[in-house]
């Protein structure tokens, strides 16, 4: 009976493991093609959508790790409440822009990967600045209004792949994350603000964070 039962145990276990590989999550991870509704789905990697069941125009701009994607809907004819990523080519695209009104969805891709991975994206930003007319006569101002322009914003964003959770690439944010390894944070607090190359030694920081806090993917299945 021991015996019967054992077997039977190491039968499931062996069966389970054959279904579950996990991968360290670095540039040669695959992710299955297709979109993901949700954070939990893209951890999984099992996409809720495949390509052949979307309907859209796609424009990819792969020197800017960007992919966006006009009129995207089922080919049913229904349209998304929210998309969380996409993968093309096994490339992983992270949602960063749905204008609801045109139906526009735009993509950011990782540029590296790990426990925190990272992507960047331009965005519009509307600013105020005051304007005035000058009288000519003496040159002081007679008249001023508040102007709004848009400008284009630079979004730098780490993502801790297993929580989802984004913050933006900067020393403080960096330092938090390298808790636990003095000497990278030692480095990272050196850097001076104006640093010209304060972006690449930043996410270097962050590359060698994630080389000793490997993430295997997908996650194990929960145990019910």
């Amino acid at each position: 009976m021991r015996l019967t039962f054992t077997l039977l145990f190491s039968l499931l276990f062996t069966g389970i493991s054959a279904q579950y590989e996990a991968k360290i999550f670095n540039a040669d991870y695959q992710f299955t093609d297709g979109i993901y509704l949700s954070h939990a789905s893209w951890l999984a990697n099992t996409p809720d959508l495949s390509w052949e069941e979307i309907d859209g125009e796609m424009v990819q701009l792969p020197e800017d790790y960007r992919v966006q994607i006009a009129a995207m809907r089922h080919k049913n004819g229904s349209e998304f409440e929210r998309v969380y990523a996409m993968s093309l080519d096994g490339f992983p695209y992270i949602c960063v822009r749905h204008d609801e009104q045109k139906n526009f969805h735009e993509f950011a891709g990782l540029r590296f990967r790990g426990r925190y991975a990272y992507f960047r994206y331009s965005r519009k930003e509307l600013t105020s600045k005051m304007m005035y007319a000058y009288n000519p006569a003496n040159g002081r101002p007679f008249r001023g209004a508040e102007v709004e322009r848009e400008r284009e914003v630079l979004s730098e964003v780490l993502l801790h792949v297993p929580s989802g959770e984004q913050r933006s690439l900067n020393r403080q944010n960096v330092y938090e994350i390298l808790d636990g390894y003095s000497d990278l944070q030692r480095a990272v607090a050196l850097l001076a603000p104006d640093d010209q190359e304060l972006r690449s030694k930043l996410t270097r920081a962050v590359k060698l964070y994630n080389e000793r806090e490997p993430l295997l993917l997908p996650l194990p299945p929960k145990s019910e």
